[in-house]
């Protein structure tokens, strides 16, 4: 709602910036070219305190969370030493839509295990698992399992999600998208 409130206004000041202009009031063209980037620079100063403020959630298992439409719940963490000396994690994970229209996905996402020093594990390829940016049908869930090797050194271990690219949420207060960090953050240890 912010967002639309930012645009509309953005759009009425321009327009009323423009006509002044070309009527010869630069003065009054000025002011408000001043008072719609006041507006534009606090919306920016809210949307990166706001993006700040620690993001860390409670874990549980089998707990949900939603970002939007898509909701997703991790039902089971299993750690398996690999041979390479690291620790093989494989989460159980229930993807679900609440969305009554659409067939939203988590297309976009940007999932990842990171260690306190912001070190990131990218999931491995898991031909056996249901695709993690399937879409889900309103109403319906799909279990799939997301695989990370890290090495046994990385403690405590986060679960993240965020997006690879910037979108029209991205832009909304609250969201941590421009300074790339994750919308959604777990300590699992």
């Amino acid at each position: 709602m912010s967002l639309l409130l930012l645009v509309l206004t953005s759009m009425v000041s321009l327009v009323a910036m423009a006509i002044f202009f070309m009527l010869g009031q630069h003065r009054r063209a000025g002011r408000i070219f001043i008072g719609w980037g006041i507006g534009v620079a606090a919306y920016a100063g809210i949307l990166v305190a706001i993006a700040m403020r620690p993001n860390d959630l409670a874990f549980q298992t089998g707990v949900p969370f939603c970002d939007d439409d898509v909701c997703g719940s991790i039902e089971s963490i299993t750690r398996t030493p690999a041979a390479s000396g690291d620790v093989s994690y494989r989460l159980g994970f229930r993807l679900f839509s609440k969305a009554n229209l659409g067939l939203p996905s988590t297309k976009g996402a940007a999932i990842s295990l990171a260690d306190q020093h912001n070190r990131r594990f990218l999931p491995i390829p898991d031909p056996s698992a249901i695709p993690f940016d399937v879409a889900i049908q309103p109403g319906q869930s799909v279990n799939t399992s997301l695989t990370f090797n890290v090495p046994s050194d990385a403690r405590p271990l986060f679960f993240n999600v965020g997006v690879n690219s910037i979108q029209y949420a991205s832009f909304v207060i609250g969201n941590g998208d421009l300074l790339h960090k994750p919308r959604i953050r777990f300590r699992l240890e």
